[in-house]
């Protein structure tokens, strides 16, 4: 037996509408309470008369996820058109849209090669033409101008005989193998220390084994560096 939760009568279970959402697998209401809530609910509703649920449903859904017509531009011709989803206006438009964006994407741009002068198809991101010292050349150019703008931070020309050829940032100070390999874990990797002091904003200090030394960096020639000690402690250009 089961009451009712509207009229509040004792009735058998199979006065009541199967609800598998509750405990008793029984709805709350009993059939003919539930016959008129419908009916009342109908009575507001008046698009519901005669509409079984999954007609209801079906047009609910409809009109819930459809959407609404409004005016739109075709982007091939330009023409004014009502659509809802679509930006071309016919299939006609459609075609020759796809088959431009794909002539487009397929023919490969024409440039020329900054190295030897070569006019040649772009692939990808390549700058230069397929020959490999093109390549080669395009890059140590790149590297070069790199490591010549963080010297400049540092000087133009030696700090011991002022010369402008094959200059080198060098650890006044000494223990330049060492702060190498505690800021870029390598002890002759160049390239990668020059980035690190880009990223670094360009220190003029830097520390090894917990000691901090003040303006420690400087450009020499690669006569000079070469010549003094490892160490650098009693190189006899310490206080130039």
């Amino acid at each position: 037996m089961k009451e009712c939760s509207k009229c509040k009568t004792i009735k058998p279970p199979d006065e009541f509408n199967v609800n598998r959402a509750l405990k008793d697998g029984r709805d709350s209401m009993c059939r003919v309470c539930r016959q008129e809530h419908r009916l009342v609910y109908i009575k507001k509703q008046p698009m519901l008369k005669g509409v079984t649920r999954k007609e209801y449903a079906k047009q609910y859904s409809k009109n819930r996820y459809t959407p609404r017509s409004h005016k739109q531009k075709c982007l091939v011709c330009g023409t004014v058109f009502d659509t809802k989803c679509s930006k071309m206006c016919s299939d006609k438009c459609r075609r020759e849209r796809w088959n431009g964006m794909a002539r487009d994407s397929r023919v490969p741009k024409l440039i020329v090669c900054p190295i030897c002068g070569d006019t040649f198809k772009k692939l990808g991101t390549h700058v230069t033409c397929g020959k490999a010292e093109c390549r080669k050349t395009y890059r140590n150019n790149n590297e070069r101008a790199f490591r010549e703008e963080v010297r400049s931070h540092y000087g133009i020309c030696c700090a011991v005989c002022g010369s402008t050829c094959g200059l080198e940032i060098d650890h006044k100070y000494g223990y330049g193998r060492d702060h190498r390999r505690e800021v870029v874990h390598s002890p002759t990797s160049s390239n990668t220390f020059y980035q690190w002091l880009k990223n670094n904003n360009y220190p003029k200090d830097y520390t090894v084994n917990g000691v901090t030394y003040k303006d420690g960096f400087r450009v020499l020639c690669k006569e000079h560096n070469n010549r003094q000690p490892r160490k650098g402690r009693n190189n006899a250009w310490y206080n130039k």
